[in-house]
């Protein structure tokens, strides 16, 4: 069970979510002003999992996530 990512690109720049999607643990470990902000909407203080192998993930695979994540609307 994860976060809902009904409307996530409207919380979050497409730039943000690429760095995220391609490395969770980084990104939340770092002081980017979304993950700074996502911090501290949701209280949590422990590392996301990484759910997709970095390995199996191309250029290709990236644009398509983020392609469905756009159709998510509200």
């Amino acid at each position: 069970m994860g976060p809902g990512l009904k409307g996530v690109t409207r919380r979050h720049s497409e730039e943000w979510l690429e760095l995220f999607l391609k490395d969770p643990q980084q990104t939340w470990k770092s002081d980017h002003r979304e993950t700074l902000e996502l911090k501290k909407r949701v209280k949590k203080t422990r590392v996301p999992v990484t759910v997709c192998r970095k390995e199996h993930m191309t250029a290709e695979n990236y644009r398509n996530l983020m392609d469905y994540l756009k159709s998510l609307k509200d």
